[in-house]
């Protein structure tokens, strides 16, 4: 068993759910994914937020496209 210290924070619902997901993904399976993992947030709001933070990128044809694992981004964060 881990115990976090103050430094380290609890990985968000949305952050493992980020993990779970194909390098290419559609809104339909992200979706699938948040209804079975329990995820409250829209995805409207997860789509931007991963967007914002620089995790995915969204093709033209309508495909999220991961651009880095979320792990490797925030141990980058913490620099």
């Amino acid at each position: 068993n881990e115990v976090l210290n103050g430094n380290e924070k609890k990985p968000s619902k949305t952050g493992i759910l980020f993990d779970m997901m194909p390098d290419e993904f559609t809104r339909d399976q992200l979706k699938q994914k948040m209804a079975e993992q329990n995820v409250m947030t829209r995805i409207r709001e997860v789509v931007y937020r991963w967007n914002k933070d620089g995790l995915i990128t969204i093709l033209e044809n309508g495909i999220l496209k991961k651009v880095a694992n979320d792990s490797a981004l925030r141990s980058k964060k913490k620099k």
